[in-house]
């Protein structure tokens, strides 16, 4: 079951707008009561400049606010299997609620929902499960 169809990842003129593709974008997981989506297909619709400037804040202008240490002091977040340790997602969320937080007034995203999705994409360990728990579903296009 495709998310996107073929000609809106071929076509710019057809591709949705962020807001449209991450409300077509199915909830993978909740991690402390946020949505965390598989933002993976966002790339190739062409969304990777919104994606790079939730980077480029996380690890700049907003770095200061503590996300960093708050995840680092996290520790591992796999329990057993593909389960993710309570503990562990208590902080997520506080990171992600950190970045919005702080991306809204310093820009550029206020929404806790998206900047879990983006954690969930960027760091390796919760990216493994979150990637693995989309594809399963058919859930990656």
């Amino acid at each position: 079951m495709a998310i996107f169809t073929e000609d809106e990842y071929r076509f710019h003129v057809d591709r949705p707008s962020l807001d449209e593709a991450m409300d077509r974008l199915p909830v993978v997981m909740r991690v402390d009561r946020l949505q965390v989506r598989w933002i993976g297909p966002l790339v190739n619709l062409g969304h990777d400049l919104w994606m790079g400037e939730l980077a480029n804040a996380a690890w700049g202008h907003i770095e200061g606010c503590g996300w960093q240490r708050i995840l680092a002091e996290a520790g591992d977040p796999r329990g057993s299997g593909d389960r993710i340790r309570t503990a562990w997602a208590k902080d997520f969320g506080r990171a992600a609620r950190t970045l919005a937080e702080n991306g809204s007034h310093a820009g550029p995203e206020g929404c806790a929902h998206r900047w879990a999705s983006w954690l969930a994409f960027e760091m390796g360990d919760i990216r493994e499960i979150v990637e693995a728990r989309a594809k399963a579903k058919g859930w990656d296009r």
